[in-house]
């Protein structure tokens, strides 16, 4: 399957330990876009309390994308688990690695202020250039079906997209999953 193949460069990260990325997630993980997210801190200003909480959404956007690819490696298995395509795995993996691609500094701070949703902005992003051109070539999936599962304003009549949206944003996600550990870790 495609999960058992092509997923050769290692990221090391602290709390999830290698984080194996195929040749395209690493071109996307290495853009700009992505990497800009290195620079704010996932917990805000806790840090002024708990010293070592400077992890970065960069980090966690990782470990989600690792977290998501473990869960749907194992859903897969099962014979009640819908059919999914390699393209949308891909898309699916896409998502969890880009979701908080919309997120700005302190964004959970300024939740009544008139601003567009994260996940709307997340989807403008994988919609836009560079990662639109990035996810279409080095991973041969379609940027729309990514940020369809991000984005449940963006309209799809997809039953692998609906499945995909409920895993990452449901109950118990890859989001919830990673951040619980991580910020637990760090603080």
């Amino acid at each position: 399957s495609y999960l058992d193949n092509f997923f050769s460069k290692p990221v090391r990260d602290p709390v999830w330990g290698n984080i194996m990325l195929s040749e395209g997630f690493k071109k996307i993980v290495s853009s700009p876009v992505l990497q800009k997210m290195n620079r704010i801190k996932q917990l805000g200003p806790t840090y002024l309390v708990y010293p070592g909480a400077v992890h970065t959404r960069f980090c966690h956007s990782l470990g989600v994308y690792h977290i998501g690819k473990k869960i749907i490696r194992k859903l897969i298995t099962f014979d009640s688990c819908p059919r999914v395509s390699e393209e949308g795995i891909k898309a699916f993996l896409c998502a969890c690695l880009l979701h908080d691609l919309g997120h700005f500094p302190y964004t959970h701070s300024l939740k009544e202020l008139p601003l567009k949703e994260h996940e709307t902005l997340t989807a403008e992003y994988i919609l836009s250039e560079p990662l639109f051109s990035l996810i279409k070539k080095e991973l041969r999936t379609d940027p729309y079906l990514s940020a369809a599962i991000v984005d449940e304003n963006l309209d799809t009549d997809s039953d692998e997209v609906h499945f995909f949206r409920h895993i990452l944003a449901g109950v118990l996600d890859p989001d919830k999953l990673d951040y619980l550990t991580r910020d637990a870790w760090f603080c």
